[in-house]
């Protein structure tokens, strides 16, 4: 029977708490575990491995006794099962990390960092970084990428965000690059940075094989499905004790107020600044088409001339001390990693020049500038689509706005409107009028909801308590209710808001399983459409070359009756074949509703199908 996502996440956490108290009381021997428990994996696979090679030497040599026996090889096809199992495991342990993305500098570009880093990795001793990569970010990484997959070989590329040093002072950011350095220091680092890699490898069999059918499925998923969970939460002390460790490393390297003001200046630099930058760019974006990577490198300007009101930043250090640690992340909560390395959680803002200034010297704005062209390529054209957007948006505005009486739904598209045009004050008032007539209106439940959270007004978790039945806004308004128990002590009503929105997820894990697939096993019925869904249906599908009969059913859900499965029946002209027929992709289906497709070809399931069609063409 499969698990509900409340059962996987108290599995994982007994694993985890188990693995927690053998890693505290007995260090040596909850490694020794690890490790054996790491080789198993490999152990299995190299199994599996062997058990191939042997029956496909066995094929071979009974193909060249028997050339009857090689012909039913043949047929059978037994022969590309092998083959197909052999490729899996291969392609299981060569897991791939893609390369950090973002502007590499050089040495003869950043002298001055790169010397910096050169004495940090002399005195922690750790391994060689082969790259800097700086992004357009307010994070600091270490990313290895192994060259060998799960046999290692690891490339070590510093990953610094343009963000991060434009605000922090040079002992700041030293300090959060010497946690990252930390990964990578002393004898621990060789066995710590290979569990890291096996947590990545395992979890991407068990993705791979959850995406397979048949033999491969069957041969790995009974193992894996138990395996890689399991090292993946037993291994998480030593992920989490990992970065305990490399706080105290890199206090050494400055001091532990360094570290701690560093790392409660990202809360503060993020949550008072960052997030209202961005918001205005999105606002130039609704007015502007033609942005350029100018509007990033303002960043610089902006942060320089900003003012960190002493009351903002006491809301937002308050408000992130009560994060606390959990098993959802690695990473400890602020609190917890200040309170470690005897810290205090203080904000300190930029005196002097920033460790970008130094480090880049005159290289700073031409870095910048790269940077900014590197975010301006991603972020480009969602913020070019975002204006086209927002004057369709206009147009609909002013539309309704014409309009001598508004009903409910006109109300409710008017409030998006405004939302999706950044005027949240005009966007509340038209929740508001819908919640007036119509307490129970989800729309308006979650806006106003949302906006009291915002206002530190707790009567807003009393309208998003009432979402949580809802299958549409539970995860939502969820996600906002576990924040706010959690950041005021309300462990219980988290803890019930989580155990809600994962059964939630269960059902729509459900109802996506039972649209993605077909089987005999299913109950089909007729379906009743009207001529003009028929026509465009019709019309559609006659884009598609090759196509010359088309019949239509339902399948009967079993997790949401309400909703129906059209299966549409075609049946294709001698010769052709779906590869050919649907290359293209280019003339969607015109169906409003979910829909799967079945080839008549397809005997078994089509026999099952055909009773309860009728034909469309």
């Amino acid at each position: 029977m499969r698990q509900t996502a409340t059962e996987r996440r108290n599995h994982f956490r007994r694993i985890a708490e188990q693995a927690q108290r053998k890693h505290q009381h007995d260090p040596a021997g909850y490694l020794r575990q690890l490790r054996t428990l790491a080789w198993l994996g490999y152990g299995y696979l190299m199994l599996i491995l062997c058990c191939c090679l042997g029956v496909l030497g066995g094929l071979i040599y009974l193909s060249i006794q028997s050339t009857a026996f090689l012909l039913l090889l043949i047929k059978s096809k037994f022969i590309v099962v092998v083959l197909v199992v052999m490729y899996v495991i291969i392609r299981s342990l060569m897991v791939r990390i893609p390369p950090p993305e973002g502007v590499r500098v050089s040495r003869g570009e950043a002298p001055v960092l790169f010397a910096t880093i050169d004495d940090m990795q002399k005195t922690l001793k750790t391994a060689t970084i082969h790259e800097v990569v700086i992004t357009p970010e307010l994070n600091a990484a270490i990313q290895q990428t192994p060259r060998l997959g799960v046999f290692g070989w690891q490339k070590n590329s510093l990953i610094l965000g343009i963000e991060l040093l434009m605000f922090m002072s040079v002992d700041q950011a030293k300090a959060v690059i010497g946690h990252e350095l930390g990964h990578l220091s002393g004898g621990h680092a060789r066995f710590n940075g290979w569990i890291y890699r096996l947590r990545i490898s395992w979890m991407n069999i068990l993705y791979v094989v959850s995406q397979t059918n048949g033999v491969a499925r069957w041969v790995f998923g009974v193992f894996f499905n138990w395996y890689a969970p399991y090292f993946n939460a037993y291994s998480f002390s030593l992920a989490r004790a990992n970065e305990f460790e490399a706080d105290q490393i890199a206090v050494k390297l400055t001091s532990a107020q360094d570290l701690s003001e560093g790392l409660v200046g990202m809360h503060v630099v993020a949550d008072d600044f960052f997030n209202s930058f961005f918001k205005q760019v999105e606002r130039e974006a609704i007015a502007n088409p033609n942005l350029t990577p100018e509007v990033y490198v303002r960043l610089k300007e902006a942060l320089s001339q900003h003012h960190f009101r002493p009351e903002e930043v006491q809301r937002v250090i308050t408000r992130s001390l009560k994060i606390k640690t959990s098993y959802e992340d690695t990473h400890p909560a602020l609190k917890d990693r200040i309170a470690a390395v005897d810290g205090q959680p203080r904000f300190r803002s930029l005196s002097s020049q920033s460790a970008a200034a130094q480090w880049f010297g005159d290289g700073y704005t031409g870095l910048l500038r790269q940077t900014a062209e590197a975010w301006f390529a991603w972020h480009g054209p969602q913020l070019k689509a975002l204006h086209e957007q927002a004057k369709e948006a206009r147009l609909r505005q002013s539309s309704l706005s014409a309009k001598a009486n508004l009903n409910e739904e006109d109300l409710l598209e008017l409030g998006h409107i405004h939302l999706f045009l950044r005027e949240k004050k005009l966007a509340l008032q038209q929740f508001k009028k819908v919640y007036q007539n119509n307490p129970q209106n989800p729309h308006a439940l979650y806006q106003l909801g949302a906006a009291l959270l915002e206002r530190q007004q707790a009567k807003g978790t009393v309208l998003l308590e009432q979402l949580m039945a809802h299958e549409d806004f539970a995860q939502a308004a969820g996600a906002l209710l576990y924040a706010w128990y959690e950041t005021h002590d309300q462990t219980e009503l988290a803890r019930q808001v989580q155990i809600k929105m994962e059964h939630h997820r269960d059902l729509e894990a459900d109802f996506h399983a039972e649209v993605s697939t077909l089987s005999r096993r299913d109950v089909f019925g007729p379906v009743t459409l009207t001529e003009d869904q028929q026509l465009q249906l019709r019309d559609s599908l006659k884009k598609y070359r090759g196509i010359t009969h088309v019949w239509l059913a339902a399948k009967k859900l079993q997790t949401r009756p309400d909703v129906r499965l059209l299966v549409i029946l075609y049946e294709l002209e001698r010769g052709e074949d779906d590869a050919s027929v649907f290359s293209d992709g280019e003339h969607p289906v015109a169906y409003d509703g979910y829909f799967t497709l079945v080839n008549l070809a397809e005997k078994k399931l089509s026999k099952k199908i055909r009773p309860h069609c009728f034909q469309l063409y």
